[in-house]
């Protein structure tokens, strides 16, 4: 093939040339409305001139056709558009890939331009960076994005990615084109906020009916409460009770009803309303409890039932990763935050306890659902009070018995996996292919997963 084949009218001077062989041009009628974009194309591709020709878009097309959809109702781009360098070219930032993307950048800006797309699915951190300016994939997956293109905007996980043994991913994926197809079909709408900021009296009226507590927790029966300290916005919820000992509370928020929040510097007057507030819930709901809750007692803050949002996610979804800015998305309709704690604390706080009161009536209805939220209650909410009261009593914890329990957990999971395993055909378990190389100046095998390596 002649290098850098039907070259594009913005490609001459393109860094790529060297290695670019050949330009892989958009597919597909976008009858859906929904423009896809990928990082760049790979050998696959350059033998068909389609993009996502290999396994990874085998695999998106099976995801596209049990959402009721085939690939030619979409556009299917890439970032890119001619072959990447090597695999992985583009994920960290280097002058050379910058100023390949940059050079291409006016193919995937005129493409938008012409087929007017009525929302946009970037596949991976790439993509998402291209089109949005953003890094971080996990905590801006399956939100709703708007973009300097006019046109909304889904990021997702890349196919290639999830075939790398991430495959409990794949139903992030399908979320995310789901999302896509409502904001196409003109089916989805962001749902109204109303957000207290540092204001005293709208902090009461908002709080507080009765301060005998009757009419207030009949009508706001479930609290979230939320707390900053000077390193809480840097680190995910799942992370900050290891990483973080601080106890100084800068900062906290709650909500009593979905899309609306109060949010609050760590000062008087402010402190006392909410403590006598808190004391009124029925249920307190805190993503990681165990970090936030021990705090608050720390400042004097007594709690009657304390739910745990992230540890009900955990139990709907134990494969999943349980930070709140990932799991958000699932069951909250706004904008990402997470990534405007030191640009805009107050709203970054209030979207907190937003945030987290909607996944807590999210998972607590899927749970019920399902038959198991009793069966959560008694796991959690039971068993973990039988287990601070024994810490308070400084009953010690059994470190053998602990280690024999958890070595028989194991030996039984691998025992029913090696089970399940043998009921899979052979024809469709995984294959390690193997290439010819050479090393120290002796031929060897060397394992190559050359479909799938580099792109999330």
């Amino acid at each position: 093939m002649t290098p850098f084949a039907n070259a594009g009218p913005v490609c001459q001077g393109c860094p790529a040339q060297s290695w670019g062989l050949r330009r892989i041009e958009p597919d597909g009628s976008g009858s859906s409305g929904i423009l896809m974009v990928g990082e760049s194309p790979w050998n696959d591709e350059v033998r068909e001139g389609k993009n996502f020709a290999g396994a990874a878009g085998a695999m998106l097309e099976r995801c596209l056709r049990r959402l009721g959809m085939e690939r030619q109702q979409l556009v299917v781009a890439n970032a890119v558009w001619c072959k990447s360098r090597y695999l992985g070219f583009f994920d960290r930032p280097q002058p050379l890939a910058d100023q390949v993307m940059s050079h291409c950048r006016p193919h995937l800006d005129s493409l938008i331009e012409s087929r007017e797309p009525r929302v946009i699915v970037t596949l991976g951190a790439v993509a998402m960076n291209r089109v949005l300016g953003v890094t971080g994939l996990a905590e801006h997956h399956g939100y709703v994005h708007d973009s300097v293109y006019g046109v909304p905007v889904v990021p997702t996980y890349h196919p290639s990615y999830i075939m790398q043994g991430q495959q409990r991913f794949q139903a992030v994926l399908m979320f995310a084109l789901r999302r896509a197809q409502e904001v196409a079909s003109g089916n989805w709408r962001r749902s109204p906020v109303s957000y207290v900021l540092d204001d005293y009296e709208a902090l009461g009226d908002y709080l507080v009916v009765s301060w005998t507590g009757s009419e207030w927790t009949r009508e706001h029966p479930v609290l979230a409460v939320d707390i900053e300290t000077p390193k809480s916005s840097k680190l995910d919820e799942e992370k900050r009770d290891e990483e973080d000992d601080s106890y100084t509370i800068i900062r906290a928020s709650m909500s009593h009803t979905p899309g609306t929040a109060v949010t609050f510097p760590w000062v008087e007057p402010f402190i006392g309303l909410a403590k006598r507030t808190a004391q009124l819930a029925k249920v307190v709901v805190m993503h990681n409890s165990s970090y936030d809750r021990p705090r608050l007692e720390a400042q004097g803050w007594k709690f009657g039932e304390v739910h745990d949002s992230m540890w009900a996610w955990h139990f709907l979804q134990s494969d999943l990763p349980k930070a709140l800015g990932f799991v958000a998305p699932f069951y909250y309709d706004g904008p990402a935050w997470k990534h405007l704690s030191d640009a805009q604390p107050a709203w970054y706080s209030a979207v907190d306890a937003d945030a987290t009161l909607r996944v807590y009536r999210g998972v607590k209805a899927d749970l019920e659902k399902q038959g198991r939220w009793q069966r959560w209650l008694r796991h959690y909410v039971e068993a973990g009070n039988q287990f601070r009261r024994m810490g308070a009593r400084g009953v010690l914890l059994d470190r053998e018995r602990q280690a024999a329990f958890r070595a028989k957990l194991e030996a039984e999971y691998e025992a029913s996996y090696k089970k399940l395993q043998g009921e899979v055909p052979r024809q469709v378990m995984p294959r390690k292919v193997y290439k010819t190389g050479k090393q120290g100046g002796v031929e060897v095998q060397v394992p190559c997963d050359c479909q799938t390596k580099g792109k999330l």
